[in-house]
């Protein structure tokens, strides 16, 4: 199975379109950011630190936090089409002949995917530190950036899972294709990059806030951005929180607004749920 799991990452790799697709989504976020959310962002701000370091801080802190979870969904989708491909043109039927049981064959993309998301994930989250830094001269401190990448971690695990119960459905490329052009184009809207969440009303709010996405992405945001709303909201405990509200660092469920503990223990749910769900989904490839 090692051997296969190699060979799978060999193939995603040798491949540079697939690569550059799979973050084609984190791509048009950063551009619309440059373009057009940065003034928006800014406007939410108290009008005496506009345009200074701190708020900078805040609004690259928000841009990477969302760049981070996008691409734990999407390079696991990108990657998966390494499955799609070998069933279409019937290269899995070169490894079901071999001395191996099918349902090692099948984990074997799900570890490589996973293993490529998590990779790509933590070296986004360095990129995201070093532009940071380069920008407003800060990084998170030790413990934060320990945090985050446990919580990418999670991510992984979870995207990854879910992904592939979905993509395993999947028998052609195109249908792929289709499923990742969704995927790519929602994904921003459904984790308040594109729109914050608090534009919505209440009722579209509590229906995204019940999804792993919305949750995943509010629990990046308060490891990542908690240094940078001290900074800009000292003082100002009110402006704090209905600025964490309106941007989906704060998010509430059932009234209630959910803690980074809270959060953790939900999402963790999730993936035993997926995971559950990909172990079925991979017995159903048993010889």
């Amino acid at each position: 199975m090692i051997t296969l799991v190699k060979r799978h990452l060999l193939v995603f790799f040798r491949d540079r379109w697939a690569v550059f697709f799979s973050f084609l989504s984190v791509i048009i976020i950063i551009l619309l950011y440059l373009l057009f959310l940065m003034d928006m962002l800014e406007s939410n701000f108290p009008e005496s630190i506009r345009g200074t370091n701190d708020a900078d801080h805040l609004l690259y802190s928000w841009l990477m936090s969302g760049v981070l979870m996008v691409s734990t969904v999407t390079v696991p989708l990108g990657f998966l089409a390494v499955m799609i491909h070998d069933k279409s043109v019937s290269i899995s039927n070169d490894f079901f002949v071999a001395p191996i049981r099918r349902i090692l064959i099948t984990l074997s993309y799900i570890i490589a995917a996973l293993i490529v998301t998590l990779v790509l994930a933590i070296v986004n989250l360095v990129i995201g530190q070093l532009i940071i830094f380069l920008n407003v001269g800060k990084l998170l401190d030790p413990v934060s950036f320990i945090t985050l990448i446990g919580v990418t971690a999670l991510s992984s695990a979870l995207f990854t899972s879910m992904l592939y119960v979905v993509v395993s459905l999947i028998r052609s490329q195109n249908a792929h294709g289709t499923l990742s052009s969704i995927v790519g184009t929602l994904i921003g809207f459904v984790c308040g990059i594109y729109v914050p969440i608090g534009v919505f009303g209440s009722t579209i709010q509590s229906v995204l806030n019940t999804l792993p996405f919305m949750q995943m992405s509010a629990l990046f945001r308060k490891i990542y951005m908690e240094d940078g709303m001290e900074a800009v909201f000292a003082g100002t405990p009110d402006m704090k929180a209905s600025y964490a509200a309106f941007y989906g660092v704060d998010i509430e469920l059932f009234s209630t607004n959910l803690s980074i503990g809270a959060l953790t223990v939900m999402l963790l749910g999730w993936t035993l749920l997926f995971v559950a769900l990909s172990a079925w989904r991979v017995k159903s490839f048993r010889s």
